[in-house]
C-alpha cells in the first residue's frame, strides 16, 4: 500500500529528466493509476480523523461528559453494550496474574476508567472553585484528564465486545481470534503504562515486561497467518471497487482492461474532416 502512494512520486521525479513527450506519458499514466486505485476516494470515505461531528476531540469531550455524569450518580444505567456498568464496579489494584492475561488487562482497564474519572472530577472541582465555569473547567482539564478517560473507555468497550465474540466463535476460528484479541489487548494497554504506574495500580517492575513478552509471542505466532487474516477481513472487490486492489492479483491485466475502456476512440467522422481540411488547403 505504501508503494502505491510513493510510486507516482518517484516516477514523476525520474520523468523530469526525460524529454517532454515522455514526461506527458509518465504524468498521464500516474494519474490514471491513482484514479483506478481509488486510494484518494477510499481515504476520503474511511479516514478515521474525518467525522461528521467535527473534530474528534469534540467526540472525546462528549464521551467524557457522559462518563462523568454517570460516575457522579450511584444509579445503574443500562446501555446496549452494557459498557457503563464499569462505573459501578469496584476495581482493585493488581495483585497477581491470572490464567488469562486478557481478563487481567480488562481489570486494568476497569481500574484506569475509575482512576481517570476520579481524577477528572477532582480536577474540575478544583478549577470551578478557582472561579471558572464548569464548561471552561472541562476545557482546561481536557487533555490531562477528559481525553485519557474517553480513550480508555473506548478501548475497554472494544476489548469487552471482542471477548464476547471470541467466546461465542466456532472452534475453527477461535484460536485465531484469541491471538488477535491478545495482540489488541496487550498493544493497547501498553499505551497507558505510565498512568498505571503513576496511579499506583501496580509497583511490580516486571508487569510491563510480562505484557511485552505476551505481545511478542502472540505476534510471532500470528505472523505465519497474517496474509490469510488480511484476506479474510478485506472487503470484497465489489465494495472496494479498486482496479489495483483486486483480490485476483492481476494488477497489470486489470489496468490494461481499464485503460482500453477509457481510450479515446476515433470518431467515424474523422476521415471526412481530414479530407475537408485537405481541400481547404
Amino acid at each position: 500500500m505504501l508503494f502505491l502512494f510513493l510510486a507516482p512520486y518517484f516516477n514523476e521525479k525520474m520523468a523530469l529528466r526525460a524529454p517532454k513527450a515522455h514526461r506527458i506519458k509518465h504524468f498521464s499514466m500516474n494519474k490514471k493509476c491513482l484514479k483506478c486505485s481509488r486510494l484518494n476516494d477510499l481515504y476520503d470515505s474511511f479516514e478515521s480523523s474525518r467525522t461528521y461531528e467535527g473534530e474528534n476531540n469534540v467526540l472525546l469531550q462528549q464521551t467524557a461528559n457522559v462518563l462523568l455524569s454517570l460516575y457522579s450518580t450511584s444509579v445503574p444505567v443500562e446501555s446496549p453494550l452494557n459498557s457503563f456498568k464499569v462505573l459501578q464496579k469496584r476495581a482493585p489494584k493488581f495483585e497477581r496474574w491470572g490464567e488469562n492475561i486478557v481478563h487481567d488487562i480488562k481489570k486494568a482497564y476497569e481500574w484506569l476508567i475509575l482512576h481517570f474519572a476520579e481524577k477528572t472530577a477532582v480536577e474540575i472541582k478544583k478549577l470551578t472553585r478557582s472561579g471558572m465555569t464548569e464548561a471552561t473547567a472541562k476545557n482546561y482539564a481536557f487533555y490531562e484528564c477528559c481525553k485519557p478517560l474517553a480513550i480508555v473507555y473506548v478501548e475497554y468497550t472494544i476489548l469487552s465486545c471482542f471477548c464476547e465474540v471470541t467466546e461465542q466463535a466456532c472452534k475453527g476460528i477461535k484460536a485465531t481470534l484469541d491471538l488477535l484479541m491478545t495482540v489488541y489487548a496487550t498493544s493497547s494497554i501498553k499505551k497507558h503504562i505510565a498512568a498505571l504506574y503513576a496511579g499506583g495500580y501496580t509497583s511490580d517492575g516486571k508487569w510491563v515486561a510480562r505484557i511485552s513478552d505476551v505481545l511478542n509471542c502472540a505476534v510471532a505466532e500470528m505472523k505465519n497467518n497474517a496474509v490469510l487474516i488480511c484476506d479474510e477481513i478485506a472487503p470484497d472487490d465489489f465494495l472496494l471497487h479498486s482496479i489495483i486492489g483486486k483480490s485476483d492479483g492481476q494488477v497489470h491485466e486489470c489496468l490494461w482492461e481499464q485503460f482500453k475502456k477509457e481510450a479515446n476512440v476515433r470518431p467515424d467522422w474523422l476521415p471526412d474532416l481530414v479530407q475537408f481540411l485537405k481541400k481547404k488547403k
